[in-house]
């Protein structure tokens, strides 16, 4: 407890360089209680960037879970007036290594999830201008774009956490391989891609900072990308961006206020 109260104290204090006053977010996000995506929403939280609403996929936990996390954080920082939407899970078959929301039974589900309806509404309000940042397993925004189609040319753009440049696959891609294929190629006009490997041990955290200090990504290669049925990666031509190095000093100071 004395050290996620430290953690709070700290990202108030924070002093990362607040972003186009435009910028709209939308978090996507398997939030545990104070994981890595619970560092990465609060360093927005505090960055100055409009948190349109947490939608909460299936992965590190089940959604019904990560709803009440995202809730409770919420709630802790002062800022309960950021919707938090319950959406959809995979249920992948057990593999040695990952588990995450497998580790133990489901609560009882939500019998509507709303996380891809919402998607699509905020996208459809304000044109142009909402970032998607997808931190964990891509079955919301998946789902959204294939119900809502027309809403891909109006995302200002996504940034996924997910993938690996080695010859693992990553948790994310690993727990919905279909929705992470499907999603990454919905054609999106500006998609970003920050493999596991690459942001070391800042997980979400460099996938959020790099919002708030693009420069942050130091190397980067135009790409597509394919999704095996593990969720392993595969590169043909495309447009998206996939990241390949990060100015982990710049990344450090723009995190700075969190400490492990």
């Amino acid at each position: 407890m004395k050290r996620i109260l430290a953690l709070l104290l700290a990202l108030t204090a924070c002093t990362a360089p607040p972003p186009a006053p435009a910028q709209k977010v939308i978090i996507d996000t398997d939030m545990g209680k104070m994981n890595d995506d619970a560092l990465a929403t609060l360093l927005l939280a505090r960055s100055g960037v409009e948190i349109l609403g947490l939608t909460v996929v299936g992965g590190n936990t089940w959604p019904e879970e990560g709803v009440r996390h995202a809730r409770a954080l919420l709630d802790g920082i002062g800022r309960a007036d950021i919707p938090v939407i319950p959406g959809d899970t995979a249920t992948p078959d057990r593999r040695q290594g990952y588990s995450g929301a497998l580790d133990h039974p489901r609560p009882e589900p939500y019998s509507a999830p709303k996380a891809a309806e919402f998607i699509a509404q905020q996208v459809t309000a304000h044109p142009g201008q909402v970032t998607i940042l997808a931190i964990g397993p891509m079955t919301n925004i998946a789902k959204a774009v294939q119900i809502h189609p027309e809403i891909v040319p109006l995302v200002a753009q996504v940034v996924h956490l997910g993938g690996s440049t080695g010859d693992d696959a990553e948790f994310n891609w690993w727990f919905d391989p279909p929705a992470a294929q499907l999603a990454l190629n919905a054609g999106f006009s500006r998609l970003t891609v920050i493999p596991a490997d690459v942001v070391q041990e800042n997980w979400d955290l460099a996938a959020a900072a790099t919002l708030l200090r693009p420069e942050i990504i130091k190397g980067s290669t135009a790409t597509g990308l394919s999704v095996g049925p593990f969720g392993e990666l595969d590169l043909h031509p495309g447009p998206a961006t996939l990241v390949l190095d990060l100015d982990l000093d710049l990344l450090s100071k723009t995190v700075q206020a969190v400490s492990y």
